[in-house]
């Protein structure tokens, strides 16, 4: 391994950035551009240099090979530092404490890390794998103590002194949970207070000398939007055909969501003479470095479940990659074979080649190479179909619109207007001059509205020209919903349909309707919406636009301050806190219940020296650490005869000076025992 210097480069930026107290780093970096070389050189110089004493590298995934990969890359950066980029002046001991101090941590090993202790470093490799808080990255920084600073709040980093630095090719999710916070849009749960949140740092790696990545792919015409399921079309087997006469032999790399699919493939290549592959996920300790030797004719390599993310495939002798997903998810199709072709050309990396990809995929990966060629990496949050986005309801480029004569018009906020306003017998305006004096006389109808004045301006403007001319239309009930879910939020829709005629130059502007009126064709006693186009002021409207266009992040998403919904009804807002458990031995031992409430509500209380900060006041079930069963609040009668539970919780409130509630006592008298759905205090 040789550290380049974009890669020193951008290792010494995370530094300053966390010792500028910012204590989460997520390094954005195209596929394959070097981010391992990065983050070893990060850790390798904090160790070196004492700014912490430990370093984790974790990953999500279960990847044999990529678990393999990374202990070489470490072992080798190790060698390489020590030799060529310290000042040591014992380089055995350095290399000594390198290795001793960095820990490897794959899905697989997470089981094993328990805890980590101050001045630590934590590299989240492949930070968008398993993101969601079933999966088993955050059940560690749960265990941890950690999974707090995953959703932003970043007071147990600074005070154990540790930090995170994610790292990914695709950390979409984060930059839009990143882009919400800046624009005060996060929907956080109740009780989360946006401000109180912290934003991670995103460090964009800019790559080396004779990187290719995805927009080079793209600019070149190396992609071919044309890819579809091999077992639904004959598409694979003409680009088999495309290649049959080449007059050099090299690989085509297919992946396959179905191991069934092998037979079907293996046949294609004996009917027109290629060799076949098969190089499954189920494989443990194989690897693709075959892929460097040239092959004796064309072949075929058939994967499934293989090459993702950061694994490093040889691509000097491949022709073609194929992935045969029919609707892949923008980050996946990117770590996939497509990401699996970027690298340098020192490394192999070239554009001969052909990437096969879904249609669906095209605008996605458009929208991650412009990002790249812009040389404005934010602009990621508008991709919506990927792991863990939901997308927007609108679209902002379908939000604004630019007429035929080059000026830009706005969508509006549906505006509700009774039935009852209008008199006639249908209960609709009939003229433009009808909806502006509803309006004008009912002002509460569009006081909330963000272009209140500019409507009932173009309204004005229009009515002597044009005192008949809007869109009248009846929708369904199920499409009506859609309106008035867009007025009760407050956001823009769009007239698609209206588009059309402000783009077509052979329609006089003067003649286009602006308005629209859409009413409930199953049910004549809902409201109708007034809808509309005006003109657009990029000074008000353009971060509005851009707000409405981002996608949410689900809140499964370990990235989303998240809350919890307890038996009692009551919503915990954790914002993935870590549990303290509450023993269940205090169901047969009044003195210990004594003591273990005692301590819960110290742990609350500002002036206590167990205070801890954000900590519930309250405590709703009890957890058993052998059989690992939640078990209620439960309490023996045997142990607890009458009086006894009072008497117990007299003198938890005499000590801590607080008022006990118990919520929902009942009892079980044919099992012995009574329980409570919670104690709050």
């Amino acid at each position: 391994m040789c550290f380049h210097d974009n890669q020193t480069q951008t290792a010494e930026q995370v530094i300053a950035e966390f010792q500028r107290g910012k204590p989460f780093v997520v390094l954005n970096a195209q596929m394959q551009s070097g981010k391992t070389g990065t983050y070893n050189f990060t850790c390798f110089r904090m160790i070196e240099h004492c700014i912490v004493n430990h370093v984790y590298i974790i990953c999500g995934s279960a990847d044999k090979s990529l678990r393999a990969q990374a202990h070489q890359d470490l072992k080798a950066g190790i060698r390489e530092y020590v030799a060529h980029h310290s000042n040591t002046v014992n380089p055995r001991k350095l290399s000594d404490k390198l290795n001793h101090k960095i820990k490897i941590f794959f899905s697989q090993d997470l089981r094993r890390l328990n805890s980590v202790p101050q001045n630590t470093l934590i590299v989240h490799d492949e930070s968008h794998m398993a993101q969601s808080k079933s999966n088993r990255p955050y059940k560690l920084y749960e265990r941890l103590g950690l999974s707090q600073a995953l959703s932003h709040n970043f007071e147990a980093l600074l005070s154990k002194n540790i930090y995170i630095l994610g790292v990914s090719a695709t950390p979409f999710s984060e930059i839009t949970v990143n882009a919400h916070l800046h624009q005060g849009t996060l929907n956080c749960p109740p009780g989360v207070e946006s401000e109180s949140l912290q934003s991670k740092h995103i460090l964009n790696m800019t790559p080396g000398e004779g990187y290719i990545g995805i927009p080079d792919f793209l600019r070149n015409g190396n992609f071919r939007f044309t890819s579809s399921p091999i077992h639904k079309s004959p598409h694979f087997e003409k680009v088999l055909d495309d290649h049959m006469c080449d007059a050099n032999p090299r690989y085509i790399i297919v992946r396959t969501a179905r191991t069934s699919d092998e037979d079907t493939i293996r046949s294609m290549c004996i009917l027109r003479g290629y060799d076949y592959i098969s190089h499954m996920g189920e494989s443990e300790t194989r690897d693709m470095s075959f892929l460097d030797t040239c092959p004796e004719k064309m072949t075929v390599v058939h994967i499934c479940g293989r090459a993702r993310m950061g694994e490093v495939v040889p691509k000097r002798h491949v022709i073609a990659v194929y992935e045969s997903s029919e609707k892949p998810k923008t980050d996946t199709i990117l770590q996939g074979l497509a990401g699996r072709m970027c690298g340098y050309t020192a490394g192999g990396a070239h554009l001969d080649i052909e990437i096969y990809v879904s249609p669906k995929a095209q605008e996605g990966i458009e929208k991650y190479a412009s990002a790249w060629n812009l040389d404005n990496p934010e602009r990621l949050v508008e991709i919506s179909h990927a792991n863990n986005l939901k997308p927007p309801a609108s679209r902002s480029s379908d939000l604004k619109i630019q007429d035929h004569s080059g000026r830009d018009w706005v969508a509006t906020v549906p505006i509700e207007l009774p039935r009852s306003l209008f008199q006639n017998a249908r209960g609709l305006p009939k003229h433009l001059r009808d909806i502006h004096q509803v309006l004008v006389d009912n002002p509460s109808l569009i006081d909330t509205n963000p272009d209140a004045h500019q409507i009932l301006c173009t309204l004005r403007e229009q009515i002597p020209g044009r005192g008949k001319r809007f869109h009248l239309h009846g929708k369904r009930t199920s499409i009506y919903k859609k309106y008035h879910s867009a007025s009760q939020s407050n956001l823009r829709k769009p007239l698609t349909d209206m588009k059309r005629h402000f783009e077509d130059s052979n329609t006089p502007l003067d003649t286009i309707y602006s308005f629209k009126v859409i009413f409930d064709a199953d049910n004549t006693s809902n409201p109708c919406f007034l809808l509309g186009l005006i003109h657009y002021v990029s000074d008000v409207h353009e971060s509005e636009i851009a707000r409405q266009g981002m996608s949410d992040v689900v809140p499964e998403c370990n990235y989303m301050p998240f809350q919890a919904t307890n038996e009692d009804g009551t919503v915990e807002v954790t914002n993935g806190g870590q549990a303290i458990h509450f023993p269940p031995e205090t169901s047969t031992n009044p003195d210990e219940f004594v003591e273990e409430l005692t301590k819960a509500i110290r742990r609350t209380q500002s002036g206590h020296p167990s205070y801890i900060h954000g900590c519930s006041s309250s405590i709703h079930t009890m957890y058993d650490l052998d059989s690992r069963v939640y078990k209620g609040l439960r309490f023996e009668m045997s142990a607890y005869p009458e009086g006894t539970f009072e008497d117990a919780i007299q003198r938890v409130e005499r000590a801590t000076g607080v008022n006990v509630s118990c919520n929902f006592r009942r009892r079980y008298r044919n099992k012995g025992y009574f329980r409570f759905k919670s104690l709050s205090w």
